[in-house]
């Protein structure tokens, strides 16, 4: 994770919405990699935490921000 992602990162990870590996844990990502792929409900409450989490209008509200009506 670069220095100014780490909020994020620690974030996405109280939330249980990501994992977050360190850089060159090249072992952590592996596990991480393989608890992904066996196991489908972590993949489905990740996938609604992500869901609940981005709204898909961010970019409208930056406009808006940017560009008063």
């Amino acid at each position: 994770v670069a220095e100014n992602q780490e909020q994020i990162a620690v974030a996405l990870r109280r939330r249980d919405v990501a994992t977050v590996v360190a850089p060159g844990d090249r072992a952590t990502l592996n596990d991480a990699i393989a608890t992904y792929l066996n196991e489908a409900r972590l993949r489905r409450n990740r996938q609604k935490r992500g869901q609940e989490l981005v709204d898909g209008h961010g970019c409208k509200r930056v406009a808006d921000a940017l560009v008063p009506y």
